[in-house]
């Protein structure tokens, strides 16, 4: 009795929809940042037993309507192929016609479609024919790799970025070549002019210092059509050293210092900073949070003695330039007896300074209050 049932289902249901599903409607719609939709629509099958239908796909070459060659392939946000569709799943009104929409396919790739219908034993027809998408250009570019890195701060002014081709091209459909751009706009299209061949690398030119750099790649094919483009970024260049704007010691134990950038780095290792006469630097706090200004905690400071203060060169900005050597070295007198007198009042200098009151200050002198 079951091999009879079998028998008849396959026959008529696969006369139904070989009939139907190549008349049905295939509406494409396909959005860059979300994927492509297909909407599929063939005609119901209206035995009473049948329960469900399901919809097998699979992307880049025709399954010749075998379902082994469909079974498994995955893109569809609604799962792996095949994807169940039950009778309430229809979202078209009419009676007498099946819709079902897969959603989140890739917009780039081309995909084939074949449908069966099931009964209640779950029973299956054979294939219908079988309907597909048609091919609308290349894909993204795969960027593999980008140095310096996005987003962190370097004083290499050149970045390389190294791509490759979009996947999943046609049969006889190939790449030839890539539109770029760098810009300081997060989502710029490049031009429809192509200025990279085949490569698989691109080096930019120097960029001058800044936080908003970005590429832009998009690639052309064989065929003319142009793909979507991809952007990589911000990256951040910095080949400036940083500098001090302000040094003050605020008491004997303490003295505060203000880096010219922000996030500088090592600036709060105490090691960092080295003092003559036997001062220890014990203990750094970043004041802000900002990375820029801190306070040094120091021990065995002795009044109206003159003190050296050399900063590491491991104190750098954030993209690895050091402060200049010559801004490295602070002199200092503390004024114990507030005589207000320039020999031992609050002079800082930066560099080698050959005079204690001042009368040989140079250009390295920061504040003399």
């Amino acid at each position: 009795m079951r091999e009879y049932k079998m028998d008849k289902i396959g026959s008529k249901m696969r006369w139904l929809l070989m009939a139907n599903i190549m008349a049905a409607e295939l509406l494409v719609c396909s959005s860059e940042s979300y994927g492509r939709d297909v909407t599929l629509q063939w005609a119901a099958n209206h035995e009473g037993d049948i329960v469900k239908y399901k919809v097998y796909y699979r992307a880049g070459s025709s399954g010749k309507r075998f379902l082994s060659n469909y079974k498994g392939m995955s893109g569809a946000a609604q799962g792996l192929s095949p994807v169940d569709v039950p009778l309430a799943a229809d979202e078209n009104p009419d009676p007498d016609v099946v819709e079902f929409t897969l959603s989140g396919l890739s917009s780039s790739r081309v995909y084939y479609f074949v449908v069966t219908a099931c009964d209640s034993e779950n029973l299956e027809s054979e294939a219908s024919n079988e309907v597909g998408t048609n091919y609308s250009g290349p894909g993204k570019v795969y960027i593999y790799s980008a140095l310096p890195q996005p987003s962190r701060w370097s004083n290499d002014n050149t970045v390389t970025i190294r791509f490759g081709r979009p996947y999943y091209l046609p049969a006889g459909v190939s790449i030839t070549g890539y539109s770029s751009a760098w810009d300081m706009s997060p989502q710029t299209i490049p031009a429809e002019s192509m200025n990279l061949n085949c490569v698989t690398s691109t080096t930019s030119e120097a960029l001058l210092d800044g936080n908003q750099y970005y590429f832009h790649i998009r690639a052309l094919d064989t065929v003319g059509n142009w793909g979507n483009a991809v952007h990589c970024g911000p990256f951040y260049i910095d080949t400036g050293p940083p500098g001090i704007d302000f040094v003050d010691f605020v008491s004997e134990t303490e003295v505060e210092i203000m880096y010219s950038e922000n996030n500088m780095r090592n600036a709060e290792v105490a090691e960092n900073y080295a003092f003559d006469n036997g001062v220890i630097v014990s203990d750094v706090t970043d004041v802000t949070g900002e990375g820029r200004t801190f306070s040094l905690s120091l021990s065995n400071h002795q009044s109206n003695m003159i003190y050296k203060m050399t900063i590491s060169e491991n104190v750098t900005d954030a993209a690895g330039n050091p402060i200049p050597a010559k801004e490295r070295t602070i002199r200092y007198v503390y004024d114990s007896d507030s005589d207000g007198m320039a020999d031992d009042g609050e002079i800082l200098w930066f560099g080698d300074i050959e005079s204690r009151d001042g009368s040989e200050v140079a250009d390295g002198m920061l504040k003399a209050p």
